[in-house]
């Protein structure tokens, strides 16, 4: 609700309106019938309330009219395209390193490539050629030399955590807990 010294009222109540208001408070207030405390102190707190309106003019009554938004409408669309083009520039490719864009639709040579044979027909999951271990034709992202990914990489001190941490068991950066040999001797 916006602040009572800057929101605006329509339909305040008349002087009339605010006397009719008064007298019916105030025979509510010495009737006979039962009224809980609370009751009684909300019609003395109205009636002041009320007599105080009639003496120096604030307004009573009424409905707060809705604020208006200082934005408009046609600015939401170009709001919502900056938040676009802002996660487009957070995107990294992994291959080239550069952003806007990621792996999948970096336009580099080796991009497309399997990194167990070197074959441009299909990728590494899709590839016919037994595991050996090594992936030759991948490149890593720390040195940029070729042999070996990033998680193995010899200038890599964060192993497979690239945004550092450790095996919660063993403290190992090589290794995943999941993965963990002292985990499961444990278990």
């Amino acid at each position: 609700m916006p602040s009572k010294y800057n929101r605006t009222l329509s339909g305040c109540w008349d002087r009339e309106k605010i006397e009719e208001a008064i007298s019916s408070r105030q025979a509510e207030l010495e009737g006979t019938e039962e009224k809980s405390t609370a009751r009684i102190k909300f019609l003395k707190r109205k009636i002041a309330k009320l007599k105080k309106a009639l003496k120096d003019g604030t307004p009573v009554g009424g409905n707060v009219l809705p604020r208006r938004i200082a934005k408009s409408k046609v600015s939401a669309p170009s709001g919502l395209k900056r938040s676009v083009s802002s996660r487009r520039i957070k995107k990294i490719c992994f291959k080239c390193r550069k952003r806007g864009h990621t792996l999948q639709d970096c336009q580099g040579e080796e991009a497309s490539i399997c990194f167990r044979c070197g074959s441009k027909d299909h990728i590494l999951r899709n590839c016919p050629s037994p595991d050996t271990g090594t992936l030759p034709y991948t490149s890593c992202f720390v040195c940029h030399k070729t042999g070996h990914i990033a998680s193995q990489c010899p200038e890599n001190e964060n192993g497979i955590y690239p945004n550092g941490g450790c095996c919660f068991f063993c403290g190992s950066v090589e290794h995943r807990k999941v993965d963990c040999p002292e985990r499961k001797k444990k278990s």
